[in-house]
């Protein structure tokens, strides 16, 4: 498994139980998603901001990816003090 830009969760569990990790891109992160029910990203999620163009345009709901992406099917569409949405 190559590639680079993914949030990787519970590796300790997964290694402990005989699984393979295999996080180690210099673009990996392995931290808690902070997603809501939904599996959209919370409020600081290091999801959001930290994915890769993969030739999708769209997040799972239609809303347009931003540049850089967030790493999911959903993009962090919170509104931040100061950010102008159009």
């Amino acid at each position: 498994l190559t590639g680079g830009n993914n949030l990787w969760w519970d590796v300790d569990a997964l290694v402990s139980t005989g699984g393979e990790a295999y996080y180690n891109a210099p673009t990996d992160i392995v931290a808690d998603p902070l997603l809501d029910s939904s599996y959209g990203p919370l409020t600081g999620s290091p999801c959001m901001g930290a994915g890769a163009f993969v030739g999708y345009f769209s997040d799972a709901s239609g809303r347009p990816f931003k540049n850089p992406p967030t790493i999911g099917a959903y993009e962090d569409y919170t509104i931040t003090e100061g950010e102008y949405i159009e």
